[in-house]
């Protein structure tokens, strides 16, 4: 059931990103140290196919759109929450083998004003080696026009003991689609903390004790960052509603009791208020 909900507590997120003939993995690296410490974490990059690369490591910043999206900035702008300057890796440049991976140790070290969180990223560049006409050997070819994958992984730096957490959800929408229900809620940060939210949307309807589950979705984890809101969208697949279903949502950013959300209304409500809207707009 939502309501035991297992939280996800961790800013790494575990699965790896993709380019042209690279890997980089975690997708997401979180870091968490008291002001004015030093704090490290890895992350492993490897040759998606069997030819080698050659990496290069760079660090920028970005930002949240309204939609929770990050969005590169470009060089000498600021987010107002960098921590770039903070950020070291121990090897700069290195060859990814045709097979296995090589880990990078990203290092941060934490001013002794900080607090709450903050973020920039890591860019792992996969520039072409030299040609090798040695049979057996593959290394990325460097012909005509070269294509440079170039992968970004967030690193969140949180300032152990000036966290505050605070996420909050908006109202729910919810649009009838051939494929269901799809729902629509905003969650907004408050805190000064980056958070991961992790959760579930269900459709209900009242029964005695507990109500009576119709059809439910968990939502992808979600990085909710201070300050910004994100859209959280999910399509829970069902034919036959009561006119008394509920739409439920149950979300979690930590393990306290206060860092438990729920947001529920009236399915047939929400339904019409869409068509409602729908009908103003065209006029």
């Amino acid at each position: 059931m939502f309501r035991s909900l297992v939280v996800i507590g961790c800013l790494s997120a575990a699965a790896s990103a993709y380019a042209v003939g690279l890997a980089v993995t975690p997708i997401q690296l979180g870091l968490t140290g008291a002001p004015g410490a030093t704090v490290t974490g890895v992350i492993r990059v490897s040759s998606s196919r069997a030819q080698e690369n050659n990496i290069q490591v760079l660090f920028g910043d970005y930002t949240i759109d309204a939609q929770g999206k990050r969005k590169e900035l470009t060089s000498g702008a600021g987010n107002g929450r960098s921590c770039r300057a903070w950020l070291d890796a121990d090897q700069h440049q290195f060859v990814t083998p045709q097979q296995g991976s090589v880990p990078v140790v990203i290092t941060a070290t934490i001013p002794t004003d900080a607090s709450g969180s903050y973020w920039a990223e890591a860019f792992f560049e996969s520039m072409p080696a030299p040609v090798s006409f040695s049979p057996g050997v593959a290394r990325a070819p460097v012909v005509g026009v070269s294509v440079i994958p170039r992968i970004g992984i967030p690193i969140i730096v949180t300032v152990k003991g000036t966290e505050h957490y605070a996420v909050k959800a908006g109202a729910i929408a919810a649009t009838k689609t051939d494929a269901g229900i799809e729902a629509t809620i905003q969650l907004e940060n408050t805190g000064n903390a980056v958070v991961v939210v992790a959760g579930a949307v269900a459709l209900e309807t009242p029964a005695e004790g507990a109500p009576e589950e119709l059809g439910s979705k968990d939502i992808d984890p979600v990085t909710s960052y201070p300050g910004a809101s994100c859209i959280v969208k999910v399509t829970i697949p069902i034919r036959t509603l009561d006119p008394a279903t509920i739409l439920h949502a149950y979300f979690r950013y930590g393990p306290g009791p206060e860092q438990r959300i729920e947001t529920s209304s009236n399915l047939q409500a929400l339904l019409s208020h869409e068509r409602d809207h729908e009908q103003a707009s065209r006029h």
